[in-house]
């Protein structure tokens, strides 16, 4: 098998449940629906689709980062960090279930890395442009030096939480369409 089957064995097995195509997940103020074709957002004012390919998408960033084994989806363990000189213990890496989702709610936002933010606003009205600095957060992503890259942007997608409690399957279909055509990387930020 190749490294492409070996995947999508992996996501056709995970919970019994088979591998979807699409999956919406209502984010705060509308919809993302997760594809083959890639993101589309539908701002809850309106019926007009922003559509996002996955090749604009760098890379997906969920908070809390996340890590396949085996077919089935953990919150990545987060490393020790040295405190008033003692090392406090890893979290124990916690397995993702839909019943887990509705005890708890660990996951608020995926972010999205964007290779053209221009691509995204150019198809978007004044209000749907408002809707995606104001709501879904569009900002530039910076380099290095801390400056802003030119083209580079970055979008939040915070997910509404009573809606997660009873739609855990659909996060979990969304990070099996995510690997499936992205990547997931660490997004860091200073504010």
């Amino acid at each position: 098998m190749g490294r492409q089957s070996i995947k999508q064995h992996a996501a056709i097995m995970s919970y019994g449940r088979q591998m979807t195509n699409q999956v919406t997940l209502h984010i705060e103020g509308g919809c993302a629906t997760f594809g083959a074709d890639g993101i589309e957002l539908t701002p809850w004012f309106t019926r007009h689709r922003l559509r996002i390919p996955w090749a604009n998408v760098m890379f997906v960033s969920p908070s809390p980062a996340v890590r396949r084994d085996g077919g089935e989806w953990f919150v990545s363990p987060v490393p020790p960090v040295r405190r008033h000189g003692l090392d406090t213990f890893p979290s124990r890496g916690e397995h993702i279930t839909p019943a887990a989702l509705r005890n708890t709610l660990r996951f608020y936002c995926f972010e999205v890395a964007l290779n053209a933010r221009a691509d995204l606003l150019a198809s978007a009205g004044f209000f749907t442009r408002m809707w995606l600095l104001l709501t879904v957060w569009l900002k530039p992503l910076y380099v290095a030096e801390d400056e802003p890259h030119p083209s580079n942007g970055c979008i939040k997608l915070y997910l509404r939480k009573r809606w997660l409690r009873k739609n855990g399957s659909s996060l979990l279909s969304a990070l099996d369409i995510i690997e499936r055509f992205s990547k997931f990387d660490l997004l860091i930020h200073t504010d």
